[in-house]
């Protein structure tokens, strides 16, 4: 597998005011104004692996850091971009650098131990991808996002990491076989990791998560 293989990319994070009835209208139809090499992370849910705190976002947009993104703004109603990240993207399992166009993706963005460098979070966070892809047995993809610049205001977030599994009801039978199997993840994580936010994306208006038609 080509670790060295990367794609620079931009994320923008999307907030909608609490239970606002504009939110999934629009989000469905900017999921269909984007381009085929766009990715659109939408209906975000807490993960079980979190601390089950809302999303702080309610969809993200990554796409390649060429798209045209400034059409998007008339499809808001009160919706608001309240975050931009460039990142740039690495493959750790799977063989494709783009998500597919079905299942579930728990994403988490990760905050570094403050007494570790950015090249030494860096250099660990990529010696966990062997760990990750041996155990996360059930993940077809597991992609990496190391920020290189983020917006004004926006969190310290260090990198956003991806993990595609069949649907949003699997992710325990597919990312960890046994208890086990969690502690080993979690400990290692711990060495370089204050903290991190974990979310699902999964369907939008009952379409594909990633609909482009």
């Amino acid at each position: 597998m080509d670790h060295d293989a990367v794609l620079d990319r931009v994320l923008l994070c999307i907030r909608f005011a609490a239970n606002d009835p504009a939110r999934d209208p629009a989000l469905a139809r900017i999921a269909k104004r984007l381009s085929p090499d766009a990715d659109f992370l939408g209906s975000l849910t807490p993960s079980p692996f979190g601390d089950g705190a809302p999303p702080r976002y309610d969809a993200l947009i990554d796409a390649p850091v060429t798209e045209d993104l400034s059409s998007l703004a008339d499809l808001f109603d009160t919706g608001t971009i309240m975050h931009r990240f460039h990142v740039r993207r690495r493959l750790g399992k799977g063989a494709s650098l783009l998500l597919p166009r079905a299942g579930a993706t728990v994403i988490s963005a990760i905050v570094k131990r403050p007494h570790l460098s950015n090249a030494e979070t860096d250099r660990r966070w990529l010696e966990h991808i062997v760990l990750a892809a041996e155990i996360h047995h059930g993940a077809s993809l597991y992609l990496q996002n190391l920020v290189l610049r983020a917006s004004a205001g926006a969190p310290a977030y260090f990198g956003f990491a991806y993990l595609q599994v069949p649907s949003a009801e699997c992710i325990g039978e597919a990312l960890f076989r046994t208890p086990a199997d969690m502690t080993v993840i979690n400990e290692d994580v711990a060495e370089f990791v204050e903290r991190a936010d974990s979310w699902v994306a999964r369907a939008v208006d009952g379409a594909s998560r990633l609909s482009h038609a």
